[in-house]
């Protein structure tokens, strides 16, 4: 019962950090895990861009959806890098 429970709790937390990428969008591109990075800067208003001590990438920009900030990780900051992740 007690690894069910710290199982549970896990997932909730992760719940709470992921984003809904079916929402995820800039102008009229949808934001998946196929995006690149010059995609991403091609196309979404970006407020910030650096290299974090994970060594991802990271670009904070606004989802056009909910016009909240968004800030999606990528591999390198190389322009053919794929989106790993958003929150």
């Amino acid at each position: 019962m007690h690894k069910l429970l710290v199982t549970s709790l896990g997932l909730l937390v992760i719940g709470c950090s992921s984003l809904d990428m079916s929402t995820l969008k800039c102008r009229n591109m949808q934001i998946t895990n196929k995006t690149t990075l010059k995609q991403v800067q091609d196309m979404c208003l970006i407020s910030s861009q650096s290299s974090r001590s994970s060594g991802l990438y990271e670009v904070q920009f606004r989802n056009d959806t909910t016009e909240k900030s968004v800030k999606c990780d990528f591999a390198t900051n190389s322009p053919d890098a794929v989106v790993n992740g958003c929150r």
